[in-house]
């Protein structure tokens, strides 16, 4: 009977601490200074905010105290699940800092969630490590960010954002679904020498500026469909794994394959193409591409020098119209 007496009060004793340890940390509404939120994501809370303005910049590169990574590199670990629901973020969010040749930064090791929030500064990702899921759904990005070099373990959600200025995805990993869904990119976007493992869905997207999917490989589907590409589009030597689905969408300036490979079933049907294409020396491993209906670009604008089956034999295109 003690015995079961003194299990029974270690059990509760050990909740108790838990409970303790384990903290939640909930605003709904309101405004809420981002000095006094990092001290709840330093103290490991798990944070859910609902409808609030935080002021300031929220700092999160150091918190808790940084282990070195390599001889010029820090990172901070923050365990704290973060959630962020339809909030404004009026100062910049720091998650990255060089001072000097020392570069700090962060990794997620819990979910991180922006979802239909407002982020009025600058965003600094840059080499941020998403060891949880990373849901930045229906955001506003207002000026530059970036995720250069970002690790996303398991997918990254950017459905129905808007980027006001340029946004660098530069050299981040993968590992899961990446979908950028009816999102507007209104600056620039990088994603040169990336690596996605897993599909990518960038489906009635629009890219009003530059943007630059060079050097990518593709591991898996990639699916563009009714993507709509205004400013000038880079696909140079990059390998694209599975299945691509470039049907319906729409080049109104150059359009760049040029040295790409194509190991899945291609389409571009009913894809227009307004300005240049360069299908220079580009494989399509699987033999003829899906051109029907295609609006090709006059002649002296289509270059497709080298491109080619495993045959060797060169792809067929629509006969362009003449000027």
């Amino acid at each position: 009977m003690k015995t079961k007496l003194l299990l029974a009060t270690t059990a509760l004793v050990l909740f108790g601490l838990q409970s303790c340890q384990a903290k939640d940390f909930i605003q709904s509404g309101g405004s809420l200074e981002a000095a006094k939120l990092q001290k709840q994501i330093e103290k490991g809370n798990a944070i859910f905010l609902k409808d609030v303005v935080v002021t300031g910049p929220l700092v999160l590169w150091g918190l808790g105290g940084e282990s070195l990574e390599n001889v010029n590199s820090f990172r901070a670990s923050l365990s704290s699940s973060l959630t962020f629901v339809n909030c404004t973020f009026e100062g910049e969010i720091q998650a990255h800092s060089l001072e000097g040749q020392i570069a700090h930064g962060v990794r997620f090791r819990g979910p991180v969630s922006f979802v239909g929030c407002q982020l009025k500064g600058a965003a600094n990702f840059k080499g941020a490590i998403f060891s949880d899921k990373a849901n930045f759904t229906q955001c506003k990005f207002d000026q530059k960010s970036t995720f250069e070099g970002s690790e996303f373990a398991q997918g990254m959600e950017f459905n129905e954002c808007g980027f006001a200025q340029e946004v660098r995805f530069q050299g981040i990993t993968c590992s899961g679904r990446a979908n950028f869904l009816k999102t507007v990119f209104e600056g620039a976007a990088g994603f040169q020498s990336s690596r996605f493992l897993g599909p990518v869905q960038i489906g009635a997207a629009r890219f009003v500026g530059y943007a630059d999917f060079s050097r990518v490989g593709f591991q898996d589907e990639f699916l563009a469909k009714y993507a709509a590409f205004e400013g000038r589009s880079v696909f140079s030597s990059s390998s694209f794994q599975g299945r691509v689905d470039l049907s319906e969408t729409k080049f109104l300036l150059s359009a760049d394959f040029q040295n790409s490979t194509f190991y899945g079933r291609t389409s571009f049907g009913k894809a227009e193409f307004r300005d240049q294409l360069d299908l220079s020396n580009t494989l399509f491993a699987l033999g003829q591409p899906d051109f029907a209906e295609a609006l090709l670009p006059p002649a002296e604008r289509l270059k497709s020098q080298g491109a080619s089956m495993p045959s060797l034999l060169p792809i067929a295109l629509p006969q362009p119209p003449t000027d």
